[in-house]
């Protein structure tokens, strides 16, 4: 009994360390698809992104995003006649 108590604080506390962990490196997910990150952010960030299904497919649809803008070329708007 006392292996289940035990273990339960520890399970809540990284749970707790796992979305202090997410909102902080959330919003260097777009900086990490546009390659801006480098060194120890970088790999924290990328250590993020493999672990957090949210931010993973955050990073997926910026990727699929950048791809398509890049696939089409810009066109000026038309003038009204």
């Amino acid at each position: 009994m006392t292996k289940l108590s035990t273990q339960r604080p520890n399970r809540l506390w990284w749970e707790c360390r796992e979305k202090l962990r997410h909102l902080r490196l959330h919003g260097a997910v777009g900086a990490f698809a546009d390659g801006q990150l480098t060194g120890v952010r970088h790999t924290r960030v990328a250590a993020h992104v493999a672990r957090c299904w949210t931010c993973s497919g955050e990073l997926i649809a910026l990727r699929l995003m950048k791809a398509s803008i890049r696939g089409h070329p810009h066109r000026a708007p038309t003038s009204p006649a």
